[in-house]
């Protein structure tokens, strides 16, 4: 009886947990009408504001047709900036990481949770993502990340984990 019960409260716990949740009276920042799905099943977009093409899914997931699926890959920053190099993907093999100003253009200000629009990459993870872009403060080892759970940037330790989503410029 006792597991029953645990199992019922993590269950409810973890969808509640996940739910990415929206201000209401706000106008979405990032509506769904600004992408453009392309790729085989639509498992790429392109952002009309700023040209650029983005994987749906975040390394590790895999685009089944409708959602993103599987765990969020969560490597170090050096990793990361290497995982685009020699993936060909929806035929294009100029997969990168995006920078900062790139990776800050996905945030959806109206939501968190995550603070992303879910409709155009589902499942995304809560937490911190790798941008290119480095660290010219005084430490060296850093570099800048969005932590798409509120949708703020930050700086990290680049031997920290975080999970990694790759652009290119669109056409």
């Amino acid at each position: 009886m006792k597991t029953i019960i645990l199992v019922i409260v993590t269950t409810l716990f973890a969808s509640y947990a996940f739910s990415q949740t929206c201000s209401s009276g706000y106008t979405k920042s990032k509506p769904n009408t600004q992408y453009i799905y392309v790729g085989e099943n639509e498992s790429l977009v392109v952002d009309t504001q700023t040209g650029l093409m983005w994987m749906r899914c975040s390394l590790g997931q895999s685009w089944d047709g409708e959602t993103c699926t599987g765990s969020v890959s969560k490597i170090i920053w050096q990793q990361a900036l290497k995982s685009g190099e020699s993936l060909n993907y929806a035929g294009f093999d100029d997969w990168r990481v995006p920078n900062i100003k790139e990776l800050s253009s996905l945030i959806e200000s109206a939501c968190y949770e995550p603070a992303i629009n879910e409709d155009i990459f589902p499942n995304t993870d809560v937490g911190d993502y790798w941008a290119s872009t480095y660290y010219l403060g005084q430490s060296s080892g850093h570099s800048w990340y969005v932590d798409f759970e509120g949708g703020k940037t930050d700086t990290y330790g680049k031997t920290n984990d975080a999970a990694v989503r790759l652009v290119r410029l669109g056409e």
